[in-house]
Protein backbone atom coordinates (compact mmCIF):
# COMPACT_ATOMS: atom_id res chain seq x y z
CA UNK A 1 0.00 0.00 0.00
CA UNK A 2 1.23 3.52 -0.73
CA UNK A 3 0.33 6.58 1.33
CA UNK A 4 0.84 10.26 0.67
CA UNK A 5 2.98 11.86 3.40
CA UNK A 6 3.32 15.57 2.75
CA UNK A 7 3.93 15.62 -0.98
CA UNK A 8 5.73 12.29 -1.13
CA UNK A 9 4.57 8.72 -1.63
CA UNK A 10 5.51 6.33 1.17
CA UNK A 11 5.39 2.56 0.87
CA UNK A 12 3.88 0.66 3.77
CA UNK A 13 4.93 -2.98 4.02
CA UNK A 14 4.05 -5.83 6.35
CA UNK A 15 7.08 -8.06 6.94
CA UNK A 16 6.88 -11.76 7.72
CA UNK A 17 9.89 -12.19 10.04
CA UNK A 18 11.30 -13.97 13.03
CA UNK A 19 12.00 -11.44 15.77
CA UNK A 20 15.64 -11.34 16.90
CA UNK A 21 17.52 -9.08 19.29
CA UNK A 22 19.50 -6.10 18.03
CA UNK A 23 22.61 -4.22 19.17
CA UNK A 24 22.77 -0.92 17.24
CA UNK A 25 25.95 1.14 17.58
CA UNK A 26 26.06 4.59 16.02
CA UNK A 27 29.64 5.84 15.63
CA UNK A 28 29.31 9.60 15.25
CA UNK A 29 31.29 11.15 12.41
CA UNK A 30 32.75 7.89 11.05
CA UNK A 31 33.40 8.59 7.36
CA UNK A 32 32.81 5.87 4.78
CA UNK A 33 36.48 5.43 3.88
CA UNK A 34 37.74 5.08 7.48
CA UNK A 35 37.00 1.36 7.12
CA UNK A 36 39.90 0.97 4.69
CA UNK A 37 42.74 3.23 5.83
CA UNK A 38 45.93 1.63 4.45
CA UNK A 39 48.27 3.09 7.07
CA UNK A 40 46.76 1.33 10.10
CA UNK A 41 45.83 -2.25 10.95
CA UNK A 42 42.09 -2.63 11.55
CA UNK A 43 41.42 -6.26 12.42
CA UNK A 44 37.88 -5.61 13.65
CA UNK A 45 36.90 -4.10 10.31
CA UNK A 46 38.49 -6.98 8.43
CA UNK A 47 36.41 -9.43 10.46
CA UNK A 48 33.25 -7.45 9.69
CA UNK A 49 33.96 -7.81 5.98
CA UNK A 50 34.40 -11.58 6.29
CA UNK A 51 31.61 -12.33 8.76
CA UNK A 52 28.98 -9.76 7.84
CA UNK A 53 27.54 -7.42 5.24
CA UNK A 54 28.16 -3.77 4.58
CA UNK A 55 26.93 -1.07 2.24
CA UNK A 56 29.47 0.60 -0.01
CA UNK A 57 28.49 3.75 1.87
CA UNK A 58 25.58 5.31 3.73
CA UNK A 59 24.24 8.61 2.36
CA UNK A 60 23.10 10.96 5.14
CA UNK A 61 20.10 13.21 4.85
CA UNK A 62 20.52 16.95 4.40
CA UNK A 63 21.85 18.62 6.40
CA UNK A 64 24.67 16.17 7.11
CA UNK A 65 24.55 16.96 10.83
CA UNK A 66 23.86 14.74 13.81
CA UNK A 67 20.31 15.38 15.01
CA UNK A 68 18.65 15.42 11.57
CA UNK A 69 20.33 12.10 10.81
CA UNK A 70 19.70 10.53 14.22
CA UNK A 71 16.00 11.19 13.74
CA UNK A 72 15.96 10.04 10.10
CA UNK A 73 17.63 6.77 11.07
CA UNK A 74 15.20 6.30 13.96
CA UNK A 75 12.05 7.06 11.93
CA UNK A 76 12.89 6.46 8.25
CA UNK A 77 11.70 10.00 7.45
CA UNK A 78 13.39 13.00 5.91
CA UNK A 79 13.83 16.09 8.13
CA UNK A 80 11.01 17.97 6.44
CA UNK A 81 8.71 15.24 7.78
CA UNK A 82 10.17 14.53 11.23
CA UNK A 83 10.96 18.17 12.08
CA UNK A 84 14.45 17.94 13.63
CA UNK A 85 15.87 20.11 10.86
CA UNK A 86 19.18 20.98 12.53
CA UNK A 87 21.42 20.72 15.55
CA UNK A 88 20.20 24.22 16.40
CA UNK A 89 16.68 25.37 15.52
CA UNK A 90 14.62 28.49 16.16
CA UNK A 91 10.84 28.23 16.37
CA UNK A 92 9.51 31.60 15.24
CA UNK A 93 6.00 30.72 16.46
CA UNK A 94 7.04 30.23 20.07
CA UNK A 95 10.37 32.08 20.24
CA UNK A 96 12.00 28.91 21.62
CA UNK A 97 15.33 27.38 20.64
CA UNK A 98 16.52 23.82 20.19
CA UNK A 99 20.19 23.34 21.11
CA UNK A 100 21.84 19.95 20.59
CA UNK A 101 23.40 20.09 24.07
CA UNK A 102 19.91 19.67 25.60
CA UNK A 103 21.09 21.63 28.64
CA UNK A 104 18.19 24.08 28.93
CA UNK A 105 14.58 23.10 29.68
CA UNK A 106 13.31 24.58 26.41
CA UNK A 107 15.78 22.35 24.49
CA UNK A 108 14.28 19.32 26.21
CA UNK A 109 10.64 20.06 25.43
CA UNK A 110 9.21 16.80 24.00
CA UNK A 111 7.59 18.82 21.22
CA UNK A 112 10.96 18.97 19.42
CA UNK A 113 11.09 15.15 19.30
CA UNK A 114 7.42 14.34 18.75
CA UNK A 115 7.18 15.02 15.02
CA UNK A 116 7.61 11.29 14.38
CA UNK A 117 7.88 8.18 16.55
CA UNK A 118 11.36 6.59 16.66
CA UNK A 119 11.77 2.83 16.43
CA UNK A 120 12.74 2.48 20.09
CA UNK A 121 9.48 4.07 21.27
CA UNK A 122 7.44 1.92 18.86
CA UNK A 123 9.30 -1.12 20.21
CA UNK A 124 8.39 -0.26 23.82
CA UNK A 125 4.78 0.32 22.82
CA UNK A 126 4.76 -3.07 21.11
CA UNK A 127 6.01 -4.90 24.20
CA UNK A 128 9.76 -4.94 23.60
CA UNK A 129 12.40 -3.75 26.05
CA UNK A 130 14.91 -1.21 24.74
CA UNK A 131 18.06 0.20 26.31
CA UNK A 132 19.55 3.52 25.15
CA UNK A 133 23.17 4.06 26.18
CA UNK A 134 25.10 7.34 25.86
CA UNK A 135 22.33 8.76 23.68
CA UNK A 136 21.13 12.36 23.73
CA UNK A 137 17.56 12.74 24.97
CA UNK A 138 16.95 9.13 26.01
CA UNK A 139 15.20 10.45 29.13
CA UNK A 140 12.76 12.62 27.15
CA UNK A 141 9.27 11.16 26.81
CA UNK A 142 7.93 10.66 23.31
CA UNK A 143 4.29 9.62 22.97
CA UNK A 144 4.25 9.42 26.79
CA UNK A 145 6.78 6.58 26.59
CA UNK A 146 10.37 6.09 27.79
CA UNK A 147 12.85 3.31 26.98
CA UNK A 148 13.25 0.57 29.59
CA UNK A 149 16.90 1.56 30.16
CA UNK A 150 18.35 5.06 29.73
CA UNK A 151 22.00 6.00 30.19
CA UNK A 152 22.17 9.67 29.11
CA UNK A 153 24.90 11.08 26.90
CA UNK A 154 28.20 11.82 28.66
CA UNK A 155 30.55 14.15 26.79
CA UNK A 156 33.45 12.82 28.90
CA UNK A 157 32.67 9.15 28.38
CA UNK A 158 35.83 7.05 28.24
CA UNK A 159 36.36 4.05 26.01
CA UNK A 160 36.53 1.85 29.10
CA UNK A 161 33.15 3.14 30.34
CA UNK A 162 31.66 2.50 26.91
CA UNK A 163 32.86 -1.09 27.19
CA UNK A 164 31.01 -1.43 30.50
CA UNK A 165 27.85 -0.41 28.64
CA UNK A 166 28.52 -3.11 26.04
CA UNK A 167 28.94 -5.69 28.79
CA UNK A 168 25.72 -4.54 30.45
CA UNK A 169 23.78 -4.96 27.20
CA UNK A 170 25.30 -8.40 26.53
CA UNK A 171 24.39 -9.54 30.06
CA UNK A 172 20.84 -8.25 29.64
CA UNK A 173 20.54 -9.98 26.25
CA UNK A 174 21.79 -13.24 27.70
CA UNK A 175 19.36 -12.96 30.63
CA UNK A 176 16.55 -12.11 28.20
CA UNK A 177 15.99 -8.79 29.98
CA UNK A 178 16.49 -6.65 26.86
CA UNK A 179 15.48 -6.89 23.20
CA UNK A 180 17.27 -3.89 21.68
CA UNK A 181 20.39 -2.00 22.72
CA UNK A 182 21.04 1.36 21.04
CA UNK A 183 24.36 3.10 21.70
CA UNK A 184 26.22 6.19 20.49
CA UNK A 185 30.02 6.54 20.42
CA UNK A 186 31.15 10.14 19.84
CA UNK A 187 34.95 10.16 20.00
CA UNK A 188 35.55 9.80 16.26
CA UNK A 189 33.45 12.91 15.56
CA UNK A 190 35.02 14.98 18.34
CA UNK A 191 38.56 14.00 17.36
CA UNK A 192 37.87 14.62 13.68
CA UNK A 193 36.69 18.17 14.40
CA UNK A 194 39.60 19.07 16.68
CA UNK A 195 42.52 17.18 15.13
CA UNK A 196 41.59 16.80 11.47
CA UNK A 197 40.73 13.99 9.10
CA UNK A 198 44.28 12.75 8.50
CA UNK A 199 45.63 13.23 12.01
CA UNK A 200 47.35 10.65 14.19
CA UNK A 201 44.79 11.26 16.93
CA UNK A 202 41.93 10.43 14.59
CA UNK A 203 43.75 7.25 13.48
CA UNK A 204 43.99 6.25 17.15
CA UNK A 205 40.26 6.83 17.60
CA UNK A 206 39.49 4.73 14.50
CA UNK A 207 41.69 1.92 15.84
CA UNK A 208 39.66 2.01 19.07
CA UNK A 209 36.44 1.56 17.09
CA UNK A 210 37.95 -1.39 15.23
CA UNK A 211 38.95 -2.85 18.60
CA UNK A 212 35.40 -2.26 19.85
CA UNK A 213 33.98 -4.23 16.90
CA UNK A 214 36.43 -7.06 17.58
CA UNK A 215 35.56 -7.21 21.29
CA UNK A 216 31.85 -7.44 20.44
CA UNK A 217 32.47 -10.20 17.91
CA UNK A 218 34.48 -12.10 20.54
CA UNK A 219 31.91 -11.63 23.32
CA UNK A 220 29.54 -14.30 24.54
CA UNK A 221 26.61 -12.52 22.93
CA UNK A 222 23.65 -14.75 22.15
CA UNK A 223 23.40 -16.26 18.67
CA UNK A 224 20.03 -14.61 17.96
CA UNK A 225 21.50 -11.10 18.29
CA UNK A 226 22.09 -8.96 15.19
CA UNK A 227 24.76 -6.25 15.49
CA UNK A 228 24.53 -3.13 13.32
CA UNK A 229 27.26 -0.48 13.09
CA UNK A 230 26.54 2.80 11.32
CA UNK A 231 27.42 6.48 11.38
CA UNK A 232 25.36 9.62 11.05
CA UNK A 233 27.62 11.43 8.57
CA UNK A 234 31.20 11.81 7.39
CA UNK A 235 33.73 14.62 7.81
CA UNK A 236 35.59 17.08 5.55
CA UNK A 237 38.82 18.99 6.10
CA UNK A 238 38.64 22.76 6.42
CA UNK A 239 41.26 25.50 6.43
CA UNK A 240 41.35 28.57 8.65
CA UNK A 241 41.86 30.58 5.45
CA UNK A 242 38.57 29.39 3.95
CA UNK A 243 36.32 31.56 6.10
CA UNK A 244 33.19 33.34 4.91
CA UNK A 245 32.48 36.06 7.47
CA UNK A 246 28.99 37.45 6.87
CA UNK A 247 29.15 39.83 9.85
CA UNK A 248 29.80 42.86 7.67
CA UNK A 249 26.66 42.34 5.57
CA UNK A 250 24.25 41.12 8.22
CA UNK A 251 22.29 43.94 9.81
CA UNK A 252 21.24 42.33 13.08
CA UNK A 253 18.38 44.81 13.47
CA UNK A 254 16.74 43.03 10.50
CA UNK A 255 17.11 39.56 11.99
CA UNK A 256 15.30 37.78 14.79
CA UNK A 257 17.89 35.03 15.12
CA UNK A 258 20.74 33.18 13.42
CA UNK A 259 21.34 29.47 14.04
CA UNK A 260 24.09 27.05 13.00
CA UNK A 261 27.47 28.02 11.57
CA UNK A 262 30.31 26.42 9.63
CA UNK A 263 29.06 24.61 6.51
CA UNK A 264 25.58 26.14 6.78
CA UNK A 265 23.69 28.91 8.54
CA UNK A 266 19.98 29.43 9.22
CA UNK A 267 18.68 33.01 9.13
CA UNK A 268 15.31 34.10 10.51
CA UNK A 269 14.60 37.69 9.33
CA UNK A 270 12.12 39.94 11.10
CA UNK A 271 8.70 40.24 9.56
CA UNK A 272 8.85 42.10 6.25
CA UNK A 273 12.66 42.11 6.11
CA UNK A 274 13.31 38.81 4.36
CA UNK A 275 13.94 40.26 0.90
CA UNK A 276 16.33 42.92 2.20
CA UNK A 277 18.39 40.30 4.04
CA UNK A 278 18.34 37.92 1.08
CA UNK A 279 19.54 40.57 -1.39
CA UNK A 280 22.38 41.62 0.92
CA UNK A 281 23.68 38.05 1.19
CA UNK A 282 22.93 36.65 -2.26
CA UNK A 283 26.13 37.73 -4.03
CA UNK A 284 28.37 38.18 -0.98
CA UNK A 285 30.80 35.30 -1.57
CA UNK A 286 31.44 32.92 -4.50
CA UNK A 287 31.73 29.91 -2.16
CA UNK A 288 28.50 30.60 -0.29
CA UNK A 289 25.07 29.69 -1.68
CA UNK A 290 21.98 31.58 -0.51
CA UNK A 291 18.49 30.06 -0.70
CA UNK A 292 15.02 31.11 0.24
CA UNK A 293 13.16 28.19 1.76
CA UNK A 294 10.91 27.71 -1.27
CA UNK A 295 13.97 27.50 -3.57
CA UNK A 296 15.84 24.75 -1.69
CA UNK A 297 16.81 21.71 -3.77
CA UNK A 298 14.04 19.13 -4.06
CA UNK A 299 16.59 16.32 -3.64
CA UNK A 300 17.23 17.48 -0.07
CA UNK A 301 13.63 16.76 1.03
CA UNK A 302 14.07 19.66 3.40
CA UNK A 303 11.88 22.62 2.48
CA UNK A 304 8.39 21.54 3.61
CA UNK A 305 8.51 22.07 7.36
CA UNK A 306 7.71 25.29 9.18
CA UNK A 307 10.94 25.02 11.24
CA UNK A 308 13.11 25.22 8.11
CA UNK A 309 14.54 28.77 8.09
CA UNK A 310 13.26 31.38 5.62
CA UNK A 311 16.85 31.85 4.41
CA UNK A 312 19.51 29.13 4.36
CA UNK A 313 23.19 29.63 3.57
CA UNK A 314 25.53 26.76 2.80
CA UNK A 315 29.21 26.74 1.91
CA UNK A 316 31.19 24.79 -0.64
CA UNK A 317 33.13 21.82 0.73
CA UNK A 318 36.12 22.96 2.79
CA UNK A 319 34.71 26.44 3.51
CA UNK A 320 32.92 27.62 6.63
CA UNK A 321 30.57 30.47 7.43
CA UNK A 322 30.85 32.63 10.54
CA UNK A 323 28.58 35.37 11.84
CA UNK A 324 28.07 37.51 14.98
CA UNK A 325 26.74 34.55 17.00
CA UNK A 326 29.41 32.03 16.01
CA UNK A 327 31.03 30.26 18.95
CA UNK A 328 34.79 30.86 19.16
CA UNK A 329 35.50 27.15 19.41
CA UNK A 330 34.21 26.55 15.90
CA UNK A 331 37.09 28.56 14.45
CA UNK A 332 39.50 26.00 15.88
CA UNK A 333 37.91 23.10 13.99
CA UNK A 334 40.11 21.37 11.45
CA UNK A 335 37.20 19.45 9.93
CA UNK A 336 33.43 19.89 9.57
CA UNK A 337 30.30 18.04 8.55
CA UNK A 338 26.97 19.55 7.51
CA UNK A 339 27.78 20.13 3.85
CA UNK A 340 25.63 19.01 0.92
CA UNK A 341 24.76 15.39 1.65
CA UNK A 342 25.74 14.47 -1.93
CA UNK A 343 29.38 15.30 -1.17
CA UNK A 344 31.67 12.26 -1.04
CA UNK A 345 33.20 13.32 2.29
CA UNK A 346 29.76 13.40 3.95
CA UNK A 347 29.17 9.67 3.40
CA UNK A 348 28.90 7.41 6.42
CA UNK A 349 29.08 3.66 7.08
CA UNK A 350 26.63 0.81 7.46
CA UNK A 351 27.65 -2.72 8.40
CA UNK A 352 25.78 -5.61 10.02
CA UNK A 353 26.46 -9.08 11.29
CA UNK A 354 24.17 -11.71 12.80
CA UNK A 355 21.60 -14.41 12.07
CA UNK A 356 19.51 -12.24 9.73
CA UNK A 357 22.39 -10.96 7.59
CA UNK A 358 24.47 -12.44 4.81
CA UNK A 359 28.26 -12.77 5.06
CA UNK A 360 31.18 -11.58 2.95
CA UNK A 361 28.92 -9.21 1.04
CA UNK A 362 29.18 -5.56 0.03
CA UNK A 363 25.97 -4.06 -1.34
CA UNK A 364 25.41 -0.79 -3.25
CA UNK A 365 25.08 2.45 -1.27
CA UNK A 366 21.98 2.94 0.87
CA UNK A 367 20.34 6.06 2.29
CA UNK A 368 19.85 6.98 5.94
CA UNK A 369 16.07 6.72 5.55
CA UNK A 370 16.50 3.08 4.47
CA UNK A 371 17.89 1.96 7.84
CA UNK A 372 14.63 2.25 9.82
CA UNK A 373 12.80 -0.46 7.87
CA UNK A 374 15.76 -2.82 8.32
CA UNK A 375 15.75 -2.24 12.10
CA UNK A 376 12.02 -2.90 12.26
CA UNK A 377 12.32 -5.98 10.07
CA UNK A 378 14.97 -7.85 12.06
CA UNK A 379 13.44 -6.98 15.45
CA UNK A 380 9.81 -7.63 14.53
CA UNK A 381 8.67 -4.04 15.10
CA UNK A 382 5.61 -3.01 13.11
CA UNK A 383 6.92 0.05 11.17
CA UNK A 384 5.24 3.40 10.72
CA UNK A 385 4.97 4.99 7.25
CA UNK A 386 8.44 6.04 6.13
CA UNK A 387 10.54 7.21 3.18
CA UNK A 388 12.78 4.14 2.93
CA UNK A 389 12.97 1.83 -0.09
CA UNK A 390 12.87 -1.91 0.69
CA UNK A 391 14.77 -2.84 -2.49
CA UNK A 392 17.79 -0.89 -1.18
CA UNK A 393 18.24 -3.20 1.83
CA UNK A 394 16.62 -6.52 0.92
CA UNK A 395 19.78 -8.01 -0.59
CA UNK A 396 21.57 -7.78 2.80
CA UNK A 397 19.27 -10.34 4.37
CA UNK A 398 19.46 -14.10 4.29
CA UNK A 399 16.90 -15.70 2.00
CA UNK A 400 14.68 -16.92 4.82
CA UNK A 401 14.30 -13.35 6.07
CA UNK A 402 13.43 -11.65 2.79
CA UNK A 403 9.72 -12.53 2.74
CA UNK A 404 7.54 -9.46 2.88
CA UNK A 405 4.06 -8.58 1.72
CA UNK A 406 2.95 -5.29 0.19
CA UNK A 407 -0.52 -4.30 1.41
Amino acid sequence: MQLMFGLFVISVQVFVVTSNKLLLILVDGFRWDYFDLPQIQLRGFERLKKEGVRAKWLEPVFPANSFPNYKSMETGLYPESHGLVGNYIYNKNTGTIFDQSLLDPENRDPVWFSGATPFYISAEQQGKRVGLYNTLGCDIQIDDTLPSVCRPYDSHLTFEKFLTYIRDIVQRFNADDLDIGYMMYADVDVTGHLSGVNSQKLNESIIQVSRLFELILDSNIREEVNVVFLSDHGMASVSDTNIINITSVVDMSLITDIMEAGPLTYIYPRSGKENEVYVALKTFHPHMHVFRREDLHERWFFKRHFLVPPILLYADLGWHIIHPKTLKGLLQFKAHHGYDNAEKDMRGIFSAIGPDFKTQLTVPPIKMVDVYQLICHVTGIHPNPHNGTWAHVQSMLRDNHQVHVDL
